[in-house]
């Protein structure tokens, strides 16, 4: 289902108050789990068999805490990832819901029946959707199901895999497969050494990753010995790439393909800290960096060469996703040349500084 929604063939909708029930369910149901974990660390500890403040029992349980708080942010994510539409309670019909409520129609099975008003909330969604469009509906409650099944423009399923046997949704999947074949056919090409070495030979013969100039703020990453000690103004010169390489390939879409691009250089690293905070640094990194100037009141310029990283994306453009193997490693071969079907960029993200060690 992922597939046909990422395609764009379907759009999944899904009611705001069915993501709300989920997660409150989710964490009322961790959290009663979490307390029958405590009560029985403390079985444990009044019996002397273990320390409930020891550090790895807190750590535990501080884990377990962290990982209920994150349930909500990780269904966020669910919903981001499969692109779900999702329909706001606020959109509701008040009018109607409670019109239903008084009469005991809808999604209602009798009169004022209260705990029936979050199918009734569903139910209003269902109707106003289905005015416009026909609705595939996947629904377990049995009494839901009664009450939308004659619903114009809805059918209604109890199983998803019952809605991925309709046949036009089989077709499109079998195509989608045949596709994704295809595409992992040729991220198989791509992550062959003479593939790479095709396209990491072009970058450097042809000067497509000129890495050499001055580098500072958030695109440098620091070690951590020396994120951990209080710097200001650090630059990073690149004036030598020692290696450069691609690999990792994945499919973007639309006929482009990428690899990951790491390219090994040599560079001068400076940057202003306290003489105290330099000092801190262990012995092999102040064998590499000296303090060569003093700068303002009590802090030092230190300075040294450091290998770097550079990290990176480079991106194939105009592969035909029907293209054999073999076509594909001639196209790579001749890149940049006239006749060549595939376009390459590049694109630096971060800049790395390895640690001594």
């Amino acid at each position: 289902m992922q597939r046909l929604i990422k395609s764009g063939f379907v759009n999944l909708i899904i009611p705001e108050i069915v993501i709300e029930e989920y997660k409150s369910k989710r964490v009322d149901q961790a959290n009663e789990d979490f307390k029958k974990i405590q009560s029985a660390v403390d079985n444990l500890h009044r019996k002397t068999i273990i320390d409930k403040d020891c550090f790895d029992v807190r750590q535990f349980s501080n884990f377990v805490a962290s990982s209920i708080n994150e349930t909500n942010r990780r269904v966020e994510s669910w919903l981001d990832e499969n692109q779900v539409t999702l329909v706001p309670i606020s959109d509701t019909s008040i009018d109607d819901l409670f019109k239903s409520y008084f009469t005991g129609t809808g999604a209602f099975r009798n009169k004022k029946q209260r705990e029936d008003i979050p199918d009734a909330v569903i139910y209003d969604c269902i109707m106003r959707l289905a005015v416009n469009s026909e609705l595939l509906v996947v629904a377990k409650d049995g009494v839901l199901i009664e009450s939308i099944k004659n619903i114009d423009n809805v059918r209604v399923y109890k199983e998803l895999s019952e809605v991925l046997d309709i046949p036009n949704l089989k077709e499109e999947l079998a195509e989608l497969n045949t596709n994704e074949m295809k595409v992992n056919s040729i991220i198989q090409t791509l992550a062959t050494s003479s593939c790479s070495y095709d396209v990491a030979e072009y970058l450097t013969s042809n000067h497509m990753v000129e890495v050499d100039g001055f580098y500072d703020g958030d695109f440098v990453e620091l070690p951590f010995e020396i994120s951990h000690i209080e710097t200001h103004s650090h630059e990073v010169h690149v004036h030598n790439v020692i290696e450069l390489f691609v690999d990792s390939p994945s499919y973007l879409g639309n006929g482009k393909f990428s690899y990951s691009l790491v390219v090994q250089c040599e560079a001068a690293l400076s940057f202003y800290c306290e003489e105290d905070a330099y000092e801190s640094l262990s012995y092999e990194y102040r064998k590499e960096l000296s303090t060569s100037a003093r700068g303002s009141q009590s802090d030092v310029l230190v300075n040294g060469v450091v290998n770097v990283t550079l990290r990176g994306v480079v991106v194939l453009n105009g592969i035909d996703t029907n293209v054999d193997s073999r076509q594909l490693e001639v196209h790579l071969s001749y890149l940049g040349a006239e006749r060549s079907e595939v376009e390459c960029s590049v694109n630096l993200e971060k800049l790395i500084v390895d640690d001594i060690f």
